[in-house]
């Protein structure tokens, strides 16, 4: 019986790792294969770091933070920047 629950809780902690990886900006795959190895240690782990940087956005030059490429604009300190070409991904 006690097999049966941590076949459960494995299972869950394959799915729930990579959806918690993906939004925090982690690889899923390397994520999932993780939790292949170590199971709910994988999703309580990932749980934990910090989220890393979006890699479709770009430092503003002047208070360098995050806008996105395409931006003439910045939000946060409204300074004039040059836009990015933006490479569309298939």
């Amino acid at each position: 019986m006690l097999l049966v629950g941590w076949t459960i809780a494995w299972f869950v902690s394959l799915v729930l790792t990579p959806i918690v990886a993906r939004t925090k900006h982690r690889s899923g795959l390397a994520w999932f294969l993780l939790a292949l190895l170590l199971g709910i240690l994988a999703t309580i782990l990932v749980a934990l770091i910090p989220p890393g940087v979006d890699p479709r956005l770009r430092p503003c030059p002047r208070c360098a933070e995050l806008i996105e490429p395409k931006a003439n604009k910045c939000r946060y300190c409204a300074s004039d920047i040059e836009p990015l070409a933006v490479i569309p991904r298939w």
